[in-house]
């Protein structure tokens, strides 16, 4: 068998902006490609290796199997020596409905609806002994193994009859041939009847017979009348022995009058009707007690009134005296509900095993209707967790099937730590050992890929829309990595994204550990420690767009350090830590007492005018502070008037927040007046999206081209220049410049347009021009050409004496909208390029751009989520310098971030944790950047001290 080669090779790559590169990337190593943004890493990685090696595989396949899997175009390479089997990881965050939690994310669900299905254990709910169903064997045993000369009556129920009484019924049972007749352990022959009219206690004697151990056909005779009795009556049996009464016998599994489900996957499935609560189908929320009623004022203490109806009502006061009694070990009854842990808050809402909240609903009701009650009760309800399912979602039935004492819906309701002992608990007997060993050795596999990258605060039942960036982000690569395949390729495009510095070196091990399978791990990647800890590194560049697509280094870091690139130069000259300083002393927007998901209890000041910064480890709260209770709190607060002033400040009371944020305090004399959120899908990217779209620049130039028209004699409104709606576009292409032809199996094949030549306008439109350049033209220059033309106001108005005032506006507020991709360092970008083609850190920093020109009179509240992601570290330094800008303009900026690039350059640092999950939402620091390093506990300040000296 001929040995695989020692490295992939890339010969020849012209896709997108790539330059005919060639390149070797070395087989099971950690190869990180770096460079500019725009340079081509992520053009490389995955629009070339990535694409050929899943086209490779797609073609292996059957052409009937390939009309059912994504297609993708074959990239533009000559060819790619060494290709391995590709499994990719893109930057973009789970697309996660209200339905996703993280134990479907992760993919742990299936494997526990397996298990729970195979080896779980049914517990009746009554006499909670386990629901043990028959077989036919055992019965035939059961009745074999009686004394000799034991009468046996083998029974069965009558037949559905529409007869108006028990005496007709019997007599054409008698007719039938069906003469004799049990009722309470008493035989009767037709014509005699039993004497009474209750057909569920009256049955058919199938067989008579006495145990004689030395009878040869005794055992055949059981077991054919056994079998009759069984399939007819959907495997159920009865048996009278004499001496000891009647028996009954069961297939199904049956206990204390209730017959239950049968534990199949789907049975524990709530996207299915089978599975999901008949009460809120599968969606964990129904009509009932509303928790932000019920508990409104997180800081209060059981003692002190947490539960409202428990202290406001009368009647209900019994049950905190209740439950004090049976929990108060448990749940301290001096601890605010802020502080209490996942489990306590379970045990408060739920009472399993005791009686909380939702226990005591019944009663609840029952009051309601009362009329004396009715409206004191009335507040308390609404949309809340189901109390059928207990928020499960899952069928009651669920619940009474348990593995090592747990039921699905507990498991669930566990963090991934609990998860983690919980697996390595069980311990079951044969058979059931045998059955559940392949899924334990799953579930404990990726089980531990998650607590490797740091996620065991995480609950399995916590919903996927709630998840931060970096925690979902690290979800996701952790489910990538579930595969457990060896010598594969991965690539994975920017796996730090959301991630703190010390989360960041969590995830390097497990990289690590996947390289180590073997695999080849490619990573796109700016941060530094990845750099720093790569084994090959690939730099692109020299720049970005047009300027970049070349492979400016390979090799190891150590040669990198030698080289004049930018990356290089980056690490040959680090920045130095130089907060900024101003004389003037800053008015404070302020929150207090907040109180929401996580964060406890805390208040956080921001500097009005100034540029700060919300940092911390994953899942320590940034998010919620940030975009989940800042900004709607501002906006709300803009559209109200303060409760009062004080202190040169308006203070609002805002009922809708009562129970997330006693107040917010706001300047008078620095009002703020609107609130801006830009996260990390506000860049609207289809293909119709262009960059001169999202400039706010072709308005105008469509302006200046209808003017043209004009001046040529043709009267053509400024739509006739948008290839976005019929009249100058081309019909053909409908404005696109392509034509794609759909193909079944392989992917679609995109022709330029016949009629138009991929222009995308018809062709009188072409003909008018300004300055010798068509539309067609103008939109294929780059943004630096493209202000160069609009810039000679004598060439495009040379024929005019006077140029009239709308043109001249729209001239400038072309320039006004091109001026601000200069200072982000964009200026190599096509005004007719589609925003589809763009990189992360590209997209990143177009957001800002509506916000840098100077039409923007009033003072802005900016909350921005992680706009590094994607930016290389010359880049963030042109952020850093944007973002001041806006702080200059009179502007106010918080961004939600963890680059200790951006964090060294703000003016003021909020640092939030000290963990995640519960054991984060504090405030562990906040004030100016220099203070934050001397903090003892802070992750953030012990990355910054290992990476900066102050200046």
């Amino acid at each position: 068998m001929p040995a695989l080669p020692e490295a992939i090779r890339i010969s020849g790559a012209r896709q997108h902006t790539l330059k005919n590169v060639t390149v070797a990337l070395p087989r099971h190593k950690l190869i990180v490609v770096c460079g500019p943004s725009g340079s081509g890493k992520t053009t490389l990685a995955f629009d070339t290796l990535y694409a050929e090696g899943f086209s490779a595989y797609v073609e292996s396949l059957s052409t009937y199997v390939r009309q059912f899997l994504p297609r993708q175009p074959r990239p533009a390479v000559d060819k790619i020596e060494g290709l391995a089997p590709a499994v990719a990881l893109r930057q973009n965050r789970f697309s996660s409905g209200f339905r996703s939690t993280v134990a479907t994310l992760s993919e742990l669900y299936p494997y526990l609806r397996l298990l729970f299905a195979r080896v779980g254990t049914l517990y009746s709910p009554i006499s909670g002994q386990p629901v043990q169903r028959h077989t036919l064997e055992e019965v035939l045993q059961f009745l074999l193994q009686q004394p000799s000369g034991t009468e046996i009556w083998i029974l069965r129920p009558l037949p559905s009859s529409q007869a108006p009484s028990l005496a007709e019924a019997l007599q054409k049972l008698a007719e039938e041939g069906h003469d004799r007749f049990v009722w309470r352990g008493t035989l009767y022959e037709w014509p005699d009847l039993p004497p009474a009219d209750a057909p569920d206690e009256v049955y058919l004697l199938a067989d008579r017979l006495f145990i004689d151990p030395r009878e040869v056909a005794l055992r055949a005779r059981i077991l054919e009348t056994l079998e009759e009795v069984w399939y007819a009556h959907e495997k159920q049996v009865w048996v009278w022995i004499a001496g000891k009464g009647e028996f009954y016998f069961t297939g199904q599994l049956y206990a204390e009058g209730y017959t239950f489900r049968e534990p199949t996957p789907e049975l524990f499935n709530y996207l299915s009707a089978y599975g999901a609560c008949p009460t809120c189908q599968g969606k964990g929320e129904s009509l009932g007690l509303r928790i932000e009623a019920v508990l409104p004022n997180p800081r209060k203490s059981l003692q002190e009134g947490l539960v409202a109806p428990w202290s406001e009502l009368d009647c209900m006061r019994p049950y905190l005296e209740n439950f004090l009694q049976k929990a108060g070990h448990l749940v301290p009854p001096d601890l605010p509900y802020y502080r209490y842990t996942t489990q306590q808050r379970r045990l408060l809402w739920w009472g399993d095993p005791l009686q909380g909240i939702i226990g005591i609903y019944p009663s609840f009701d029952q009051e309601l209707r009362r009329r004396t009650h009715a409206r004191a009760l009335f507040p308390y309800q609404g949309i809340g967790p189901c109390p059928a399912c207990e928020g499960s979602r899952l069928h009651p039935d669920t619940r009474w099937i348990r593995i090592q004492g747990r039921s699905l819906p507990q498991v669930l309701s566990m963090t991934l730590k609990e998860f983690a002992a919980w697996l390595e608990s069980i311990n079951l007997p044969e058979p059931q050992r045998t059955i559940a060993a392949p899924l334990l050795q799953e579930l404990r596999h990726r089980t531990a890929l998650l607590l490797d990258v740091g996620l065991d605060y995480l609950t399995l039942d916590r919903p996927g829309e709630t998840l931060s960036g970096g925690e979902s982000q690290r979800l996701q690569l952790a489910t990538v990595l579930g595969s457990q395949l060896t010598g594969a390729i991965y690539v994975l495009d920017e796996p730090t994204i959301g991630l703190h510095p010390r989360d960041t070196y969590q995830l390097l091990e497990v990289v690590n550990k996947l390289r180590d399978a073997p695999n080849t791990v490619v990573v796109v990647e700016h941060d530094e420690a990845f750099i720093r800890e790569a084994d090959y590194l690939i730099e692109m560049g020299p720049k970005s767009g047009e300027y970049g697509g070349e492979v400016v280094f390979t090799g190891t870091f150590a040669e990198l350090l030698k080289k004049d690139t930018a990356t290089a130069r980056y690490f040959q000259n680090p920045p130095s830590l130089s907060p900024r300083r101003s004389t003037k002393k800053p008015a404070f927007l302020r929150i207090e007492d907040v109180c929401l998901h996580n964060l406890k209890n805390i208040s956080v000041s921001f500097p009005v005018g100034a540029f700060s910064v919300i940092t911390g480890v994953s899942g320590s709260g940034k998010t919620t502070l940030a975009l989940h209770l800042l900004a709607p709190l501002v906006e709300e607060a803009l559209q109200s008037h303060p409760t009062r002033s004080e202190r040169n400040h308006h203070i609002y009371e805002l009922p809708h927040y009562a129970w997330k944020c006693q107040r917010l305090l706001l300047p008078a004399k620095k009002p703020i007046q609107a609130v801006e959120r830009l996260s990390q899908h506000t860049l609207t990217r289809n293909r119709r999206s262009i960059i001169a779209t999202v400039a706010g620049v072709y308005d105008e130039i469509r302006t200046l081209y209808a003017w043209a028209a004009e001046r040529e004699g043709q009267d053509l409104p400024p739509s006739f220049f948008s290839f976005n709606v019929p009249g100058g576009r081309c019909e053909t292409c409908q404005g696109e410049g392509v034509i794609i032809k759909p193909m079944q199996f392989i992917a679609d094949i995109r022709l330029p347009c016949p009629t138009c030549n991929g222009k995308r306008f018809q062709t009188f439109i072409l003909e008018i021009r300004l300055a010798d350049k068509n539309i067609s033209e103008v939109l294929d220059m780059t943004v630096a050409e493209a202000y160069a033309f609009f810039d000679e106001g004598k060439r495009l108005f040379s024929s005019m004496r006077q140029v009239p005032a709308p043109l001249k506006r729209a001239q400038e507020n072309i320039l006004a909208g091109l001026r601000p991709f200069f200072e982000l360092g964009l200026g190599y970008l096509k005004l007719g390029q589609a925003t589809t083609e763009l990189s992360g850190g590209e997209a990143t920093r177009l957001r800002l751009l509506p916000y840098l020109t100077t039409d923007t009179p009033n003072p802005t509240l900016f909350i921005i989520d992680e706009p590094t992601t994607g930016l290389h570290f010359e880049d963030v330094a042109r952020l850093a310098q944007a973002l001041h800008k806006l702080t200059e303009r009179g502007h106010t900026v918080i961004v939600v971030e963890h680059n200790l690039d951006l964090i060294a350059q703000a003016d003021w640092i909020v640092d939030l944790g000290p963990e995640g999950g519960d054991a984060g939402g504090e405030v562990l620091y906040q004030g100016p950047v220099e203070g934050l390093l001397h903090h003892p506990h802070s992750y953030t300040a012990q990355a910054l001290r290992a990476k900066y000296t102050p200046a």
